[in-house]
C-alpha cells in the first residue's frame, strides 16, 4: 500500500469534515485516523504516546468548537464523545 502525503489541514477544515460525520464511531475513526497521520509526519507529534496525542487533539478541537454556535457545538459534541472545550466543558 502506498504511503499517502499528510496533508496539513485547518481546524475549520477540520471542523467541516467532523460535522459532516454522523455517529460517535465515526467521530473515533476519523480522530484515529487524524492522530494517526499527525504521529507519522510531524515530529512533535511523533514523540508522544497515542493517548496523549489524541487527548490533545480532542482538547484543541474542544477549544476550537468554542467558536461556532451552540447548535452546532451540541452536534459536534454528540459526534465526538471523549472531546470538551478545556474552560466550558461541554454544553
Amino acid at each position: 500500500m502506498k504511503n499517502k502525503k499528510f496533508v496539513v489541514m485547518t481546524y475549520g477544515k477540520v471542523m467541516d469534515e467532523v460535522l459532516k460525520l454522523k455517529t460517535p464511531k465515526d467521530g473515533e475513526r476519523y480522530t484515529k485516523r487524524r492522530v494517526m497521520d499527525l504521529r507519522r509526519h510531524r515530529a512533535e507529534w511523533r514523540r508522544m504516546s497515542y493517548v496523549k496525542a489524541k487527548a490533545i487533539w480532542l482538547s484543541n478541537l474542544g477549544y476550537f468548537v468554542g467558536y461556532y454556535s451552540r447548535n452546532t457545538a451540541k452536534k459536534f459534541f454528540r459526534i465526538m464523545k471523549n472531546s470538551s472545550h478545556p474552560i466550558f466543558g461541554r454544553y
